[in-house]
């Protein structure tokens, strides 16, 4: 019965969601009120704010889901495992997942300022993981010019492929920005971390 009821839940979370994106792409963020989402996926009001605390929480939560992954992935990666090659896992594993239409919809949703703030502070969560996660790998403390640096190239490699892919006509994908910005990294970085590593040898 758990197993059911869990099943129901998940299924009324997603329909939800799909709703809403449906009714952004037809009637834009101020549109797509909580009282038409919740009619359309003909649940009550107050059975939208048992799932979601919030508009942007609906529309966001394929984004959120994606963070969290990615913060596991740096987190959970074995040891011996750079932060790179788990950002490549990353790109390959989690993006390659999504729905062109999910990731597609990212472009519009960075030109609305309240899912454009959420977005960001998602990703400042992110960097402070990255830092530790940079720092581990190089033996230093957070804190550390060499650590903050590199976390920092980290950041904005990805900012930068992130920007770049929404500026551009969809000739290439989120993936192939990513990548290439993730190739750039370790490039950038790599002079930093081998002398960081001789230096503690």
């Amino acid at each position: 019965m758990s197993s059911l009821r869990d099943r129901k839940k998940q299924q009324t979370r997603e329909r939800l969601i799909e709703v809403a994106r449906r009714l952004f792409r037809e009637r834009g963020y101020d549109g797509a009120t909580v009282e038409l989402i919740a009619d359309e996926a003909d649940v009550s009001v107050t059975t939208f704010f048992r799932y979601f605390d919030s508009k942007e929480d609906v529309f966001l939560a394929w984004h959120d889901e994606m963070h969290e992954r990615f913060a596991a992935t740096l987190q959970e990666r074995p040891e011996g495992v750079p932060v790179t090659a788990a950002l490549r896992e990353i790109v390959f594993d989690v993006l390659a997942e999504l729905p062109a239409t999910t990731v597609e919809q990212f472009r519009t949703f960075a030109e609305v300022p309240r899912l454009r703030d959420r977005m960001r502070q998602a990703d400042e969560r992110i960097y402070d993981i990255v830092v530790q996660e940079i720092a581990k790998d190089l033996g230093l403390p957070p804190t550390d010019v060499a650590a903050q640096l590199v976390a920092g190239a980290v950041r904005g490699a990805l900012q930068a492929a992130e920007a770049a892919w929404v500026s551009r006509p969809q000739d290439e994908s989120l993936e192939d920005f990513m990548t290439r910005a993730i190739d750039l990294l370790e490039q950038m970085t790599e002079p930093v971390i081998r002398d960081v590593r001789s230096r503690a040898g």
